[in-house]
């Protein structure tokens, strides 16, 4: 009779006799609670924090996370929470997928190979309320658990407890606040277990059936591990205050402070006043902790076809990490790079020459062959679609499929050269045909007869100085030659000098920052009609950009700072030529921006024998970090050259040991965006070395007094462009 009475009046609320208030925002229920778990880890004595470290759950000591902070936050997560795929759908912002491996680098929780716990509302409540001492039919709420951890116990059931805290109040909360059959449940196992559990995926398990619940319509409350959602979501916002290591658990950096700052960055009012958090773009998922290589998914797929999980849950396993492989959920550096191994037109006053002596870089394997461009967002729901329906039940061809589709590249034959020794062989790839020139009415900016200065007849006491510097003939080898006090008056010996300009010598990243430096002055100087159109990116940015090349963290941070500091002179916005310089195993590579036509061009001098794989990953590296450091200084004002292709502007080769630097010194003087103004020919890598010594010492910037019998063959300026 009770149970007819309520429908009777609930009916009456809903007649037409009875207004009914409409509330403009109803704010859900959440139950994953944050700031409970560190209370109850701060009411733990050692012995308690030993034991729990020895059950495999020693990332909760790492936690900081007090707070969930906007409810409005969770909604629009869950409002893009796709429950089939587990990703986070942001439109035109890209996807971000929830897999195992994304709670581990959120939480830093154990993904071991071991059944997770089974959600079931069947375990009786009866033997806990009697260990806890309470009546028969009385609630179990989180404070009397918390009540008997504080007792400072280290048996099992008090072990068990903190399961109970950890479970409903981060991991897997349901709708209620008290401890129910489900969370006891999930506690029950032998607890030695736990450290070898697949938890990370649990938790993925449970979020996908709350994502159900959400999108069928049930939104009065909100199941499942959100803090994950929030952390994830936060920490791939490309923003001042996001966090540039990739340190793990993400969850130790995100306090309420911090989760405040980025999602008021983020958040904006739509026209009809609803809210949105979609204001910020994606972060590079290739520089984040978050990323998954190729040979991890192999390495993964291979470790789960020898465990004895179940076979439903390998495939699972399988597909999320190939998920995460393929998924593109930031713009990916568009274009594939054209493979340098096909005959291919003149360009410009490009000269090509058999090598005598190629320098390949240091350490570098023999580049693979780069997939195919494709499209960021369009067809990314098709094709992990297919992957999913695709994957077989047998374990072996499981492992075969899933490689074959993160690659997604066919296998070429090694060319015929090369046959001999496969493991130096670099696949070539069909390039496909050249692009037209997207502006081909193009007019160089260079209107200068030469791009270099304009002094008086200096070819032979060019070798002059060469010989002095380089042969043995510097009259006092410890005196200083050079002084960049722009740099804070960086100084070079004459032993230096001798050691970087000789024959063989590499190239330094302060000279061809020192040379860069003067270029740019000649330009504001002697070519003024020039100015505004040609910039060079200093290679103190570079290296910081670069910073595994010295074995170094990357630091947002830093990058930003120093990129300010040392282009603040810079109008990067509307700049038409941007040249990135840098050098990477010993090797010198420029990037390109080439507004004009809308690509990125790459100058470099290993022609063929250049590793486009090793290229490919520097380029989405540095160019990436470039972006997001210039994203920051020019909101919404910089051009995204992402999905520019990339071209090679040259196809030279060079000769000599170690002239790749002194050659991308000639491509950056004299490209024009379209051609090189004047021949550039491998063969003259001394030449070049020398006409680069002879600038930089005589450069008005050179605050250097020279010896006399280098002061001699100062050149003078006839001719200043007006």
């Amino acid at each position: 009779m009770q149970g007819s009475k309520k429908k009777v009046a609930s009916k009456q609320k809903l007649t037409k006799d009875v207004p009914v208030r409409k509330r403009g925002h109803f704010s859900v229920n959440t139950r994953c609670q944050p700031n409970v778990i560190l209370e109850m880890v701060g009411s733990l004595n050692k012995p308690q924090r030993d034991r729990l470290h020895a059950l495999g759950f020693d990332w909760v000591f790492k936690f900081r996370m007090n707070g969930l902070r906007s409810r409005e936050l969770i909604e629009y997560l869950m409002d893009c929470l796709d429950p089939d795929s587990m990703c986070l759908d942001l439109g035109g912002r890209g996807k971000l997928p929830a897999t195992p491996d994304v709670v581990h680098c959120v939480l830093g929780l154990q993904n071991g190979h071991l059944d997770p716990p089974v959600v079931s509302d069947t375990a009786p409540l009866d033997p806990i309320r009697e260990e806890l001492g309470l009546g028969k039919k009385e609630k179990i709420s989180s404070s009397s658990i918390l009540d008997r951890i504080k007792m400072g116990g280290t048996d099992d059931f008090t072990m068990q407890c903190i399961l109970m805290i950890l479970f409903s109040k981060l991991l897997a909360p349901d709708s209620s606040t008290d401890m129910t059959g489900n969370i006891v449940n999930m506690v029950s196992k032998n607890l030695e277990l736990y450290k070898d559990m697949a938890l990370c995926k649990f938790v993925v398990d449970h979020l996908r059936w709350s994502a159900d619940r959400w999108k069928s319509g049930k939104r009065s409350t909100v199941y499942g591990c959100t803090a994950l959602l929030v952390v994830y979501y936060l920490d791939n916002l490309l923003c001042k205050a996001m966090i540039s290591n990739t340190d793990t658990p993400r969850s130790q950096f995100f306090n309420s402070s911090l989760i405040d700052k980025i999602e008021n960055l983020t958040k904006s009012t739509k026209k009809d006043g609803s809210t949105s958090f979609g204001k910020l773009n994606l972060r590079c998922r290739e520089i984040t902790c978050y990323f998954v290589s190729k040979e991890k998914v192999k390495g993964k797929v291979g470790a789960a076809s020898g465990s004895t999980r179940k076979r439903k849950h390998i495939d699972e396993l399988a597909a999320q990490e190939a998920t995460v492989a393929r998924s593109k959920e930031a713009p990916h550096f568009g274009g594939d790079f054209p493979s340098l191994h096909r005959d291919e037109q003149s360009r410009g006053n490009v000269e090509s020459s058999p090598p005598m002596h190629v320098e390949d870089p240091k350490d570098a394997e023999a580049g693979q062959p780069c997939e195919p461009a494709t499209d960021a967002h369009n067809d990314n729901d098709a094709e992990l679609s297919n992957l999913v329906d695709k994957i077989c039940t047998n374990v072996e061809g499981l492992v075969d499929k899933i490689c074959a589709h993160v690659e997604s590249t066919p296998t070429p034959a090694i060319a015929p050269s090369l046959a001999a020794n496969p493991s130096l062989a670099i696949m070539p790839i069909e390039m496909e045909k050249r692009r037209p020139l997207a502006n081909p009415k193009y007019i160089s900016p260079f209107k200068c007869v030469s791009t270099e200065p304009l002094w008086d007849d200096t070819g032979d006491n060019v070798m002059e100085v060469y010989k002095i510097v380089c042969n043995g003939q510097l009259p006092d080898v410890e005196r200083t030659y050079l002084i960049d006090q722009m740099e804070g008056a960086i100084i070079w010996k004459g032993d230096e000098l001798r050691n970087c300009f000789s024959e063989g010598g590499k190239l330094t990243n302060n000279i061809m920052l020192f040379w860069s430096t003067c270029l740019i002055y000649d330009d504001a100087n002697y070519r003024k009609e020039s100015i505004g159109y040609r910039v060079i990116i200093p290679t103190s940015a570079i290296e910081v950009l670069n910073s595994e090349n010295h074995n170094l963290a990357f630091s947002f941070d830093a990058a930003v700072n120093i990129i300010s500091r040392e282009c603040k002179s810079f109008d990067l916005p509307n700049e038409k030529l941007i040249f990135l310089p840098m050098i990477n195993n010993d090797h010198w590579t420029v990037f390109y921006f080439n507004f004009n036509h809308k690509r990125i061009d790459i100058l470099d001098s290993l022609g063929h024998d250049r590793d486009e794989k090793a290229l490919r990953a520097m380029k989405d590296r540095v160019v990436g970090r470039f972006l997001d450091v210039l994203y920051v200084m020019f909101p919404k004002k910089f051009t995204d050259v992402r999905k520019w292709k990339c071209y090679p502007a040259c196809n030279q080769k060079q000769v000599l040991t170690n002239d790749c630097g002194f050659l991308a010194m000639k491509y950056i003087q004299l490209w024009d965006g379209k051609v090189f103004v004047k021949k550039v020919c491998p063969k003259d890598g001394t030449k070049y070395r020398a006409e680069a010594l002879y600038y930089i010492l005589f450069h008005p910037l050179n605050e250097a007094k020279l010896p006399a019998a280098i002061e001699r063959y100062r050149p003078k300026i006839t001719k200043i462009s007006k």
